[in-house]
């Protein structure tokens, strides 16, 4: 690239492996259990950095080859940390290998205007703050109050159908459950009301979720996939979580691939919203699949209702993240009325313009609650 300086001073790594998915699978084995913490990371002027996974700081390094036009890194405690099976006697492809090939990160120049993903640099098209002072990047991300006390997705471990009080302020599941059977318990609350505004809600977490919680409107023709998340952002800290939103938005794009196709799910069956909510290991007693149900009808009227407008094209579609602890708003606000943005935070809005812009090209509308 000719012009400014191609050295990274910032790069997020994207570890969701959806090219080899998709081709390769059976030559490679995941640590699924693993806990990827920090995958954004600032970049010294020698081209280190370091990402946290499990705990555990690891060192690696990224240099940026002219003739090819593409960056390389390179860090053998990265690879160690993942397991890799030889097929066929042939020797398996590494980590490292697969995320150059892929390119599969985004990098951050010593230039505010341009980034590097996907292979390309590129100038992005986003104005983060108006000439009236307006920001339209956080024009579809809602500060809801009910989330400020939230401290788990599921509330698995606090959870009690005999006194539900505590599950029902501190988890996002609760928060749903709250809503769908007693209503709006705030005069201002944006995820309060768009509950509230939905008439059948039911939760299809599991291992073969399309998305946490799926709401259907067949009056006013609409459909919502509902993805959950609890990041781990501090009073302290910098106000944005980058890697919880990457998390939770790899979940979420996929069921945007999901929504757009209009075919359902293998497993959406009467028996199924029948069950009890499993939260991780532990069932919810007393607490089943279908939330909220206006109409009084039966788990195979709830079935036929979902499937009736999965396939119906002419739905509108909102795809929502519900994420706690994930951005402190204030602060985000704050950030973008300085001069140079922070690079963690430059990373984060991007993202969420790339989900976007990925969301409308499927005409489905995204919203983000926090």
């Amino acid at each position: 690239m000719e012009g400014p300086s191609t050295d990274p001073v910032s790069v997020l790594l994207d570890l969701s492996f959806e090219e080899i998915e998709k081709t390769d699978i059976a030559k490679i084995s995941l640590k699924s259990d693993i806990d990827y913490i920090d995958l954004c990371s600032e970049v010294d002027s020698a081209g280190n950095f370091a990402v946290e996974i499990g705990g555990e700081s690891i060192q690696c390094h990224i240099s940026f080859n002219e003739k090819k036009q593409r960056y390389k890194i390179v860090s053998d405690r990265l690879n160690e940390l993942f397991l890799h099976k030889s097929v066929d006697g042939k020797k398996a492809t590494t980590l490292l290998q697969r995320l150059n090939a892929a390119q599969s990160f985004r990098v951050l120049i010593n230039h505010d205007k341009i980034v590097y993903s996907e292979g390309r640099f590129f100038e992005p098209r986003i104005q983060w703050v108006l000439e009236d002072g307006t920001k339209p990047i956080l024009k579809h991300i809602k500060e809801s109050p009910c989330l400020k006390s939230v401290v788990s997705e599921k509330g698995e471990a606090f959870y009690d159908i005999t006194n539900p009080t505590e599950w029902m302020n501190k988890s996002v599941f609760g928060i749903f459950k709250n809503v769908c059977s007693n209503g709006t318990t705030s005069s201002n609350d944006p995820l309060q009301d768009a509950i509230h505004s939905i008439p059948v809600w039911i939760c299809d977490d599991d291992t073969k979720e399309i998305a946490d919680f799926i709401g259907i409107d067949e009056d006013n023709k609409k459909l919502v996939y509902v993805h959950a998340k609890v990041g781990k952002v501090s009073e302290g800290g910098s106000g944005y979580n980058v890697n919880a939103l990457q998390d939770v938005g790899r979940q979420a794009l996929a069921s945007l691939a999901f929504a757009f196709l209009g075919q359902p799910s293998d497993t959406w069956t009467t028996e199924r919203w029948s069950q009890e909510v499993q939260a991780n290991k532990r069932t919810l007693k007393r607490c089943g699949r279908v939330f909220k149900n206006n109409g009084s009808m039966t788990n195979q009227e709830v079935d036929e209702l979902l499937k009736r407008s999965v396939r119906n094209l002419s739905y509108e579609k909102e795809l929502w993240i519900v994420g706690a602890r994930m951005i402190d708003l204030d602060k985000v606000k704050s950030a973008l009325e300085k001069t140079e943005l922070d690079n963690r935070l430059r990373q984060l809005l991007m993202h969420w313009h790339a989900m976007g812009t990925a969301c409308a090209r499927a005409n489905v509308s995204l919203k983000w609650f926090c």
